[in-house]
């Protein structure tokens, strides 16, 4: 059975200074290893070619990528970035600039939802009827793969219906 998923982190980020801190730390702990991965993949290289080039052994780069433990050397990142020819920047950013971002957000996924409903066929109840029912057996043969991954931000990530 799904359960929902509460997209609204803006009203969290405002009230919850606990909150807020472990989703900050979080975005940091995941994000930067996947925008390595992804600069990386971009450039076509593999995870050796970049070992190579920085001089690292493979399994270290993979280490790295798959991190969520915030323990790398800053030296290491800087080295990582000019192996990937990219500048690495460093931002602090208020959190309440960051709550704003997400409210703007929240706002235009609530309004491209609303559309999205909208041009859905009339024997459906939502978009996300495909995922809450699955697919009828036309709806298989048309559409094998009946469900997108739809980012939100860089951030948040749900599934949702096509």
């Amino acid at each position: 059975m799904f359960q929902s998923i509460d997209t609204r982190i803006a009203a969290r980020l405002k009230a919850d200074p606990e909150f807020r801190r472990e989703w900050f730390r979080t975005e940091l702990e995941y994000g930067i290893p996947a925008m390595f991965r992804d600069l990386r993949e971009d450039r076509k290289l593999t995870q050796t070619d970049l070992a190579d080039i920085v001089a690292m052994k493979q399994s270290a780069i993979s280490r790295f990528e798959k991190s969520s433990e915030p323990n790398w050397k800053f030296e290491t990142l800087l080295r990582l970035a000019e192996a990937l020819d990219a500048q690495l920047v460093v931002r602090l950013e208020k959190s309440e600039d960051v709550i704003r971002r997400h409210e703007e957000e929240e706002k235009a996924l609530a309004v491209g939802a609303n559309q999205k409903a909208n041009q859905w066929p009339e024997s459906k109840t939502s978009p996300f009827h495909a995922i809450l029912e699955g697919p009828t057996e036309d709806e298989s043969a048309q559409h094998p793969r009946h469900l997108n991954y739809q980012p939100l931000s860089d951030r948040v990530v749900i599934w949702a219906a096509q």
